[in-house]
């Protein structure tokens, strides 16, 4: 059987209609739980100060918590616990790009001391939608190049005898920013969602020709 092999590309672009915004409490104590304490009672006002400004408490998780010694390191000595650091960090996803500045401003205001990450993406429904049109785009991409070469070669072509395809995944777009700003700001501070995200799929396709 004599075959030619061609790949498709498709590619749909689409405004983001999520962002993530990380935040995170960072607490000291003398002991563990003091430090334990401390966290979760500031942890425990950003959640209500959240939930305030209209956001559900599933689009909130907790994505990592730790509690260790903190050290000092005396010259020609041991080291010595000096203290505890308690961090718990905050995953809240926003349905309202509008939001991200206000749920910056509340967090930090109610005891959040760092922001971590504000990332733009696409719901799991929007990027489904755009893979199958970016899908459609791939394979009328790769028969165009089947016909292509087997015109330029004199052949006629039978038809696929395989499809195979891969999809590039969309990474979040991350918003640079410093964060000292953000702490000292005296107003929400304006992020601008990208303006377009891309969904690329790939297909590779087997022709039969004569």
């Amino acid at each position: 059987m004599k075959t030619i092999n061609v790949v498709g590309v498709g590619t749909v672009k689409a405004k983001p209609d999520r962002a993530v915004v990380s935040l995170s409490v960072v607490t000291r104590g003398n002991t563990a739980v003091e430090a334990y304490q401390l966290n979760t009672e500031k942890m425990n006002g950003v959640i209500a100060a959240l939930k305030e400004a209209g956001i559900p408490e599933n689009r909130m998780e907790t994505t990592g918590y730790s509690l260790n010694p903190v050290r000092s390191y005396p010259k020609d000595e041991e080291p010595v616990i000096v203290g505890y650091e308690c961090r718990n960090s905050l995953k809240v996803t926003l349905e309202d790009l509008g939001m991200v500045g206000e749920v910056i401003d509340r967090g930090i205001k109610a005891g959040a001391n760092q922001v971590s990450s504000v990332s733009f993406t696409l719901s799991e429904e929007s990027k489904e939608k755009l893979r199958f049109e970016a899908l459609s785009l791939a394979v009328k991409d790769a028969k165009a190049k089947a016909e292509t070469i087997a015109e330029a070669a004199g052949v006629t072509l039978i038809g696929p005898t395989s499809i195979s395809l891969s999809s590039i995944p969309t990474p979040p777009m991350p918003v640079v920013y410093k964060e000292a700003a953000l702490v000292g700001a005296a107003a929400p501070p304006q992020i601008v969602a990208p303006e377009e995200l891309s969904v690329t799929v790939n297909v590779s396709m087997v022709y039969e020709f004569k």
